[in-house]
């Protein structure tokens, strides 16, 4: 319910209970006031009334007895079924009064069972609201609506599934403008990007197009100011480094070289027409996570090979700000399949420093950045898609906070906790790319927020207060596992981001020191001791917005009555979850209280950045889930600080291990771990090592689309390398391997042996783009196209060929539809559900 403001009326648990058992109880007769007028009739009356009034209540008592006992009986019956959830009892129904041979606990029990299969596999989509019906959806050129009925599913020209379900709705949908308080205050003024000025270092030496491979933006743009360089020479150097690498590494999706390069010629036109000064992001190549859609043909893939000829008419916010700021897009970048891991339809994206792949999901715009082939990329993160990339690729990233990077014509996997962001080498940049980025407010993401940006350089280190936190975290060997365990001393993610902690942060100190940042130092137990809420608090448990629920009952709740795409990706393996909506706003409660305790609490009034080796979660706080801070969404800055050779980890010798200091401000205050970040790369700048263009020709020359033969140079660390925990030693016991969407047997795996072990060649270069032999299970899923595949993404059979027309689809009818695979319900599934039917009801709730 909602009161007269439209805002839901939160009731807490167990006022209903008490409201219940308080207007449950008999109203107790009236006395008369004056004994003496009461007339032996109206006493006679009185009692008669009250025994009608007891026995009512006893009826009353005696049903909700049964209805206890009955409740008890199918909770036991629940608890105590068999593994598989199954009841060889039909339903209610089918249980007549001569032939029943069900108990009542058989029928609560089948009961049960059905109601499980039906939130795991009925159709909600009908429930799911469409998101944002003013925008117009893809039409394909007209194409969806030849499918629009014969084929037995809805499709219309406005509204098209296979985009839908990655466009953010329009809503405010993660409650921070309700999570407000002492502390955290949305601003109350903005300024505009123009308004943020930006001055430009000396230019520096150039001799050839390389030397702006490694070179800071601003710095690129002094050169193009003072006329050394022109806008083609800077777009065309960098289009050479993609064109160049992409066939060993696998980062790109799409180039769009011809379009740069046309745009790069009209701005040296208007240059040479004394309009020079432009801005400083005028003529930046940039790439682009590839599920953004920026022009009016540009292919968006998802890394799916059943999207590789979808195309959106909702276009990137994000990608507009920046071409209006001067910043040139030259490629769309490679991400894992439906943004999950470096594996895409068409290979594995790899990292240029022969450390393993480039992990995802943003791998091709993390690989990209660290090669020096884009300034910067634009990339996405729902758990890690930018902090694993920015981990394996060594580069920096960043995270946007909430609000101040649209993600309109962006496609998401879930509206709470998807945010924009970017990889690129040089902190000092980061200013000057969330300056043209950021959005304001965008019609088509009620998430965002229009922010009054700081420049970076202009912040007064006087008035910043720093948190750190310290420890020196070891691997621990466990003689009965036989295997390694982190001590905790520190958090970190990734196997790696703690390496060398304690010699990094006696720099980090230093250079804080040096340019008069106050800081104060904590280990994680003091740190923990801190914050003024801990597992105990109120809500704590409950606020744990787990992502694959929450996919399923966002935007992307549509894929899941299109079992082909999850056939074709890793999400194979996860049952399709519809979220009751009741537990929905549960949780959205509890993300929104202990949100609001989490940003107001008093260590947010003390620090202003807090430095920790923790990709997720900042400043040492009890975790109620891994993806918290993506809810409540942070700024987020990963600063890469440490770079070391690490010959004794392949064969080839070549490999390049490093690890980078994580940051974290309140939302809105991007610019305070801008500052910061700064002065710490700086500090370690003479340390940093770019990756070899020959190592990795070497090591990738005529790789196949899974690169099995790389990962056959993998050493065995403990007998290769020094030991761990001490110099020269690696930053984890093993390293990382193939993606599992290669392997053969792997239930993730969804590339088929044979494709995979062909020679890499990027889609864009391939003569047909999507072979069936690239299809996984295309044999059992291509004879009935039409009914399971067409309806869902009819741009996909358009480039194959397949007219689903009336003859074929009176033959397909005698094909039988494939069996899912992997995503039946086992019985930790059902042991899973009922325990949240459980709990629901425990809690006060309802089926």
């Amino acid at each position: 319910p909602s009161d007269s403001t439209g805002n839901p009326m939160v009731m807490e648990i167990g006022e209903a209970e008490d409201d219940c058992l308080n207007n449950s109880r008999p109203p107790r007769p009236r006395r008369s006031q004056e004994r003496g007028d009461t007339s032996q009739e109206q006493r006679r009356l009185v009692v008669w009334l009250q025994g009608l009034q007891l026995l009512f209540l006893g009826l009353i008592v005696a049903l909700c007895a049964v209805l206890v006992y009955r409740q008890g009986k199918m909770m036991r019956k629940v608890d105590d079924d068999d593994d598989d959830g199954s009841c060889s009892c039909p339903p209610p129904a089918a249980c007549d009064d001569d032939a029943a041979t069900c108990s009542p606990e058989e029928l609560d029990a089948s009961v049960f069972a059905a109601l499980a299969d039906q939130i795991a596999f009925g159709d909600f989509v009908a429930m799911t609201p469409q998101a944002d019906q003013t925008v117009q959806r893809v039409q394909n050129g007209g194409a969806a609506t030849a499918y629009d009925g014969p084929a037995g599913f809805a499709i219309y020209d406005e509204y098209n599934p296979e985009v839908q379900f990655y466009l953010a709705n329009a809503g405010d949908d993660s409650l921070v403008r309700d999570m407000q308080g002492d502390v955290f205050r949305f601003p109350e003024t903005s300024n505009e990007p123009d308004d943020v000025a930006f001055a430009l270092p000396e230019p520096p030496a150039y001799a050839t197009p390389s030397d702006l491979y490694y070179m800071p933006i601003l710095s690129i743009a002094a050169l193009l100011k003072n006329g050394t360089v022109d806008c083609v020479t800077i777009v065309q150097a960098f289009i050479d480094r993609l064109a160049e690498f992409d066939p060993y590494l696998g980062i790109v999706a799409t180039p769009l070289y011809d379009t740069a390069l046309e745009t790069a010629a009209s701005f040296d036109a208007v240059i040479a027409e004394g309009f020079a000064d432009l801005g400083p992001l005028t003529c930046i190549p940039f790439g682009v996570k590839d599920h953004h859609q920026i022009f009016d043909d540009d292919p968006t893939m998802y890394g799916s090979l059943l999207h590789a000829a979808n195309v959106q008419t909702v276009k990137s916010s994000l990608v507009a700000r920046l071409m209006d700021a001067g910043a040139i897009p030259i490629a769309k970048m490679m991400l894992g399949t439906f943004a999950w891991s470096s594996a895409n339809g068409w290979g594995e994206c790899m990292s240029p420093y022969l450390n393993g792949p480039g992990c995802g999901s943003s791998c091709g715009s993390g690989a990209g950045a660290a090669l020096g082939a884009l300034p910067f990329a634009i990339s996405e993160e729902t758990s890690g898609s930018i902090a694993c990339p920015a981990a394996q690729n060594l580069v920096s990233g960043h995270i946007g906070s909430y609000g101040t990077l649209s993600r309109g014509g962006a496609g998401l996997l879930t509206s709470e906790t998807d945010h924009l962001g970017w990889h690129s080498r040089y902190l000092s940049d980061f200013g000057v790319i969330m300056n043209y980025a950021r959005t304001g407010r965008d019609a088509l993401d009620g998430d965002t927020v229009a922010i009054p940006f700081v420049n970076p350089a202009d912040v007064d280190p006087a008035s910043l207060r720093v948190m750190i936190i310290v420890g020196n975290g070891t691997w621990v060997y466990d003689a009965q596992s036989a295997s390694y365990a982190w001590d905790g001393a520190v958090r970190q993610s990734f196997s790696k981001t703690a390496w060398h902690w304690p010699e990094r942060v006696a720099r980090i100190k230093a250079a804080l020191d040096a340019a008069g940042v106050a800081y104060d130092v904590f280990t994680l137990d003091e740190a923990n001791a801190l914050w003024s809420f801990d597992s105990r608090t109120t809500y704590f448990e409950c606020a744990d917005p787990r992502i694959d629920v929450m996919m399923a009952g966002g935007p992307w709740a549509q894929t899941q009555e299109f079992e082909y795409a999850f056939q074709n990706s890793k999400w194979k393996t996860s049952y399709p979850k519809n979220i009751p909506m009741k537990d929905y706003r549960y949780m959205r409660h509890c993300m929104k209280e202990l949100g609001k305790k989490f940003l107001n609490d008093p260590v947010w009034g003390t620090y202003d950045v807090i430095i920790e080796t923790n990709s997720a979660l900042g400043g040492g706080y009890d975790i109620p889930s891994s993806s918290f801070e993506q809810w409540v969404r942070t700024a987020k800055t990963f600063v890469m600080d440490y770079y070391e050779a690490l010959p004794c980890a392949h064969a080839l010798g070549k490999t390049v291990e490093g690890a980078y200091a994580v940051l974290t401000a309140k939302p809105f205050e991007d610019h305070k771990n801008f500052y910061v970040g700064t002065l710490i790369q700086n500090a370690a700048m003479d340390a940093v090592i770019f990756p070899d263009d020959d190592a990795i020709k070497t090591a990738f020359e005529g790789r196949t689309r899974c690169p099995f033969a790389f990962y056959d140079g993998n050493a065995d660390l403990a007998a290769s390398c020094p030991p761990l925990n001490t110099p020269g030693g690696p930053p984890a016991p093993t390293p990382f391997g193939i993606d599992d969407a290669c392997i053969p047997g792997s239930p993730l795996q969804h590339l088929p042996e044979a494709w995979g072990q062909e020679p890499y060649v990027a889609p864009y270069n391939m003569d047909e783009k999507v072979p069936d032999r690239a299809l996984w299970r295309w044999d059992e899923y291509g004879p009935v196209a039409c009914t399971a595949v067409c309806p869902f993404v009819p741009s996909f059979c358009e480039l194959k060929g397949i007219v689903c027309d009336d003859r074929r689809l009176a033959e397909e009818p005698v094909a039988p539809l494939p069996e899912p695979t992997h995503r039946k319900l086992s019985a930790a599934d059902r042991a899973r559900l009922r325990q949240d039917f459980h709990d629901m009801l425990q809690d006060g709730g309802r089926l």
